[in-house]
């Protein structure tokens, strides 16, 4: 929203279907939840493979092809690394005294917010998911991370803030 607060409203968390089943169920969830100026894919799904003798295609590629939303609105997330997406995350979850919260209105709030009865996957995966050092000293994620990948997408994606215009200074007449 314009304040910058992130809302995760509804999941959609299946597998072991065709593209063409996937985009279905998203379109049909997308229909209820208002106009979208952008939908946001994983990055890795515009690599290209070979599928014939000169065809290249990707699984952007195949929702492009599945019509409207996909076909003018779809595009890649943009890639960060992962503890970078989970770090951004785990800022917009911290209570900023300053900030509004949109719901009550008074001061202190995080920036995300997520139904946890429509994200069920999602509350799981922030519950299991764990940061492991390797001997090397690399850091690596362990557990399922299909939600909050797509959170942190989302996250890393968005636009610039809005800037605010300044207020016009107040005319005084004197008398």
């Amino acid at each position: 929203d314009r304040s910058e607060n992130m809302f995760c409203l509804e999941e959609y968390y299946q597998k072991n279907k065709l593209v063409s089943e996937h985009a279905a169920a998203m379109a049909a969830m997308l229909t209820g939840n208002g106009k979208h100026r952008s939908l946001l894919i994983d990055p890795s799904t515009e690599a290209k493979t070979q599928v014939g003798a000169k065809e290249l295609t990707s699984i952007l590629d195949e929702y492009k092809r599945q019509g409207e939303p996909f076909k003018s609105q779809l595009q890649p997330a943009k890639r960060a690394e992962i503890r970078i997406g989970i770090n951004l995350l785990k800022e917009k979850l911290k209570v900023n005294p300053k900030r509004i919260h949109p719901f009550t209105g008074m001061r202190g709030s995080p920036s995300l917010f997520i139904s946890k009865r429509r994200n069920p996957n999602g509350w799981r995966e922030m519950i299991e998911l764990r940061q492991v050092i390797k001997q090397s000293g690399d850091i690596e994620f362990v557990g399922s991370d299909h939600w909050v990948d797509n959170t942190r997408y989302i996250a890393m994606s968005r636009p610039k803030p809005m800037e605010e215009k300044p207020e016009p200074a107040p005319e005084y007449i004197y008398v």
